[in-house]
């Protein structure tokens, strides 16, 4: 299954086995019998209507999605120190991950190393391997984005002091405990929060 978040809200599509939840601002839509044009004008008109969900092909419903805007592609990691520490910036007034967007001819492995680095200051990052990969619809400019984000599990065993990127809007770059995360949920990206809640550093409170 997957998820392309829109602010505070979400698509989920694919073949979903699970139950999906009832109640109000939760819609399910049937591809192909509606396209994915016809279901993001009525979920972006929709203020109200939180989470979308289409059943069908997933991979055909990705590749519709991301034709429908211009596509960035970023990489970012989830970094862990020695301590067993979590590697998080705090920008935009939000908690996240260190991420940014590729150069061009860039790997994403490349690129993930090179914006952790530079986020946060420090040398010496590896990767350890694949996490997963996160979309999310933006405006910049009047024209609609869509983020596409490939994380990796990274390790750091060096000792340097972080120093955010201030220029790139991040006031902070810190190494938190595992238990400290969860104070940050609520200040927190959805979908970095989906990327801790899989790795169960951070526990959902949903039933």
């Amino acid at each position: 299954m997957y998820k392309v978040y829109y602010n505070d809200r979400v698509i989920l599509f694919g073949n979903i086995k699970k139950d999906i939840p009832k109640g109000k601002g939760i819609k399910i839509f049937l591809y192909p019998e509606e396209s994915v044009s016809s279901i993001w004008k009525k979920f972006k008109k929709n203020g109200k209507l939180k989470q979308a969900y289409i059943i069908g092909n997933e991979r055909k419903i990705l590749k519709e999605t991301i034709a429908l805007f211009n596509l960035v592609k970023a990489g970012g990691g989830l970094v862990k120190n020695a301590s067993g520490e979590y590697l998080l910036i705090f920008r935009n007034k939000k908690w996240d991950l260190p991420k940014g967007k590729l150069e061009k001819r860039e790997t994403a492995r490349t690129g993930a190393k090179r914006e952790v680095e530079e986020e946060c200051g420090i040398k010496g990052v590896k990767i350890a391997s694949p996490l997963q990969e996160t979309y999310h619809i933006y405006e910049m400019q009047g024209k609609l984005n869509i983020k596409q984000t490939k994380w990796f599990n990274m390790t750091y065993a060096g000792v340097q002091k972080t120093k955010p990127q201030k220029e790139e809007g991040i006031a902070k770059a810190v190494w938190v405990k595992k238990a400290g995360i969860t104070k940050l949920h609520k200040n927190m990206y959805p979908s970095i929060a989906d990327i801790l809640i899989n790795k169960k550093i951070l526990i959902s409170k949903k039933k």
